[in-house]
């Protein structure tokens, strides 16, 4: 686990044991942390830390209250509380649905990582994935573009790129788009349990030039990590948790500064994957788009915990068919429900 590593890593230095695949978990881990108010310009971790955990209001504004003890131990460890932070962003538009949030992070003089942040709370945030089963390009995408491109021309570094969740698939957006006078300073891009792309980005010749870079790592009940498609062959990851909770990456189990690997992802993923090719090939684009408008158009007129419906997606569809009285997406819900009802995830 990421606090076992830390406790057996966290008092030497990258320039003792060099970044490595883990290091670069925690960073996208520690990106989730809310720097609003605190982080303007460029600031050091250790800093940074300080002040977040001394105010109860930050401190309730965390995705996962792992993050705080996340931040706990990142402030005494001497690997990463000396690491200096900048360009902090986070962009929340409800106009065009786009939730970005982003930092940067230098390693040593020569090198920096750009992390991007998965989904958070927000219901515009898991609107904005959802969107990704319709749209080409989602507009967090367009501006990790843009991002990558303005720290990029700040100096010659070498780039890590790095993210979990859509923060991983953003990762991997933005490597691809780039300008060619830039893709080879980038030396890797870790995608973390993101989601994958549609065709037309799939056969981009940018994924071909970077495909040799990427490193995709799901858990073995993959489920946000099997959504659309991708070009490399991911590493499976074993977790000590079931179903969609092994998308917390707190459950990856880790052996010194590696994974634990399992030979596949499990037959629950295997039939999920299915089921979301089968639900894709369905429906209409033009389905998909409604489908997705009314249902989280519901979602906010009932004040649905995002949360809640991941842990208890049943019961959350439930309290959905019982108060929305849409037709559209009652015959949309069913129709859905019809596709997945083989996906039984074990409890």
């Amino acid at each position: 686990m990421i606090f076992e590593y830390l406790k057996w890593r966290g008092d030497i230095s990258f320039s003792h044991n060099k970044f490595n695949k883990i290091d670069a978990l925690i960073l996208s881990r520690m990106v989730y942390i809310p720097f609003d108010g605190i982080l303007e310009g460029d600031g050091i971790l250790k800093n940074l830390l300080e002040k977040f955990l001394a105010s109860k209001k930050n401190l309730k504004k965390v995705i996962m209250k792992e993050d705080i003890e996340l931040a706990e131990i990142l402030l005494k460890s001497t690997r990463f509380n000396n690491l200096k932070l900048s360009a902090y962003v986070n962009n929340i538009d409800l106009k065009i649905e786009k939730q970005f949030s982003a930092v940067v992070v230098r390693i040593d003089k020569n090198t920096k990582i750009v992390l991007f942040r998965g989904t958070d709370r927000t219901v515009v945030g898991w609107k904005e994935d959802f969107n990704m089963s319709f749209q080409d390009h989602i507009p967090a995408q367009l501006e990790s573009i843009q991002y990558l491109k303005k720290i990029m021309e700040e100096d010659d570094s070498d780039i890590i790129i790095a993210g979990h969740s859509k923060g991983g698939n953003l990762a991997i957006y933005s490597s691809v788009f780039i300008d060619e006078a830039y893709k080879g300073r980038i030396k890797k891009v870790y995608n973390f349990d993101g989601p994958g792309f549609n065709d037309e980005i799939i056969n981009h010749s940018g994924y071909e030039e970077i495909l040799d870079r990427i490193e995709t790592y799901i858990p073995q009940d993959a489920v946000v990590g099997l959504l659309l498609e991708r070009r490399e062959e991911p590493f499976v990851v074993s977790s000590s948790e079931k179903s969609i909770m092994q998308h917390d990456i707190y459950t990856w189990n880790i052996d010194r500064t590696d994974f634990v690997y399992v030979n596949s992802i499990s037959k629950d993923s295997q039939l999920l994957k299915k089921s979301v090719k089968l639900w894709l090939n369905s429906i209409s684009v033009e389905e998909r788009k409604e489908f997705i408008d009314l249902l989280f158009t519901a979602i906010s007129s009932v004040n649905l915990d995002i949360k809640e419906i991941i842990t208890n997606w049943k019961q959350g569809i439930s309290l959905l068919i019982k108060t929305t009285q849409e037709p559209v997406l009652m015959d949309m819900l069913q129709k859905s429900i019809k596709i997945f009802l083989d996906y039984n995830p074990k409890k």
